[in-house]
């Protein structure tokens, strides 16, 4: 929301033009550029119930690949991610699940995953046997619904641009109120990706625990590019985080999407109770 001139506020949807990640590029410039001008002429507040998007896109493009293990990879850290989060802005007071149902779990809420009974290792593994592109998307946001195309857009890890436009969206990440929103968000999910890519593989995420610790591994294992990374911005988000934190997501059940049956909520209620033991037994504090 914005508020000019100490008028009435309004919704503003601000979308970026693609940048291009490449040495010296001067996108963080071009990015707080924008951010003083908005900050100058406005007053910016966050709504609630509404997100942000990074679409990140890989050039030439994602390989079958490299979309095994960026989903593989997604999967295993969840629980690390959720834990970056300001605490609890994403569940909703009364019912605890997400404020945001545009922004559900891809383990949980998949039709594919959990609430088929497959816990992370199991969806991991059910992702890296996937013969193809759209088997892995359908594992991580179910089939494509042709009349409600937005049900599959509505995950944390969204995939329904990759075809048109070799775009992978993430829709978890805090609204921005300024330029460092953007780029230590930004500089983390490049960071992800690219790790993914190198690390994402089934055998090699066994090496990370899920917590704040293993994320944290998993990320400083890329490879610093002088002119492309800046560390230091994903780090920030680690500032007053518990070192060993994870949290677990909130599933969403109810409209406007598909109606979860009684057998799916039992076997997705226990593999969260399964997923916390083990956590907890690799030394990870689970909040919430």
């Amino acid at each position: 929301m914005a508020r000019a001139n100490g008028e009435y506020p309004y919704p503003l949807r601000l979308s970026s033009p693609i940048f291009h990640i490449t040495p010296d590029s001067p996108w963080r410039t071009q990015i707080s550029a924008t951010w003083e001008y908005l900050l100058q002429h406005y007053h910016v507040a966050a709504n609630p119930i509404l997100g942000s998007q990074v679409d990140i896109l890989l050039a030439p493009h994602y390989t079958l690949h490299d979309l095994r293990r960026i989903a593989s990879s997604a999967i295993r850290f969840e629980p690390a991610i959720e834990a970056l989060l300001p605490e609890n802005p994403h569940r909703h007071p009364e019912t605890q699940g997400p404020r945001n149902p545009g922004a559900r779990s891809n383990w949980l809420d998949s039709p594919s995953l959990a609430r088929q009974g497959k816990s992370r290792y199991q969806s991991i593994a059910a992702i890296e046997i996937a013969p193809d592109k759209e088997s892995v998307i359908r594992l991580m946001t179910g089939t494509k619904n042709e009349t409600e195309p937005w049900s599959n857009r509505s995950y944390a890890w969204s995939f329904l641009d990759l075809f048109e436009h070799n775009m992978i969206g993430f829709r978890k990440q805090p609204t921005p109120l300024n330029a460092n929103g953007v780029l230590d968000w930004a500089e983390f999910l490049i960071t992800f990706i690219r790790a993914a890519v190198h690390f994402g593989s089934g055998v090699s995420l066994r090496g990370f625990v899920s917590d704040l610790r293993g994320l944290r591994s998993f990320l400083a294992a890329v490879p610093s590019v002088a002119g492309v990374n800046e560390p230091r911005r994903w780090q920030t988000l680690w500032a007053g985080k518990q070192a060993n934190a994870a949290v677990e997501p909130a599933p969403y059940w109810g409209p406007p999407w598909e109606r979860v049956d009684s057998a799916e909520c039992n076997r997705v209620r226990t593999r969260l109770r399964n997923d916390v033991n083990r956590i907890r037994g690799e030394g990870g504090n689970v909040l919430g």
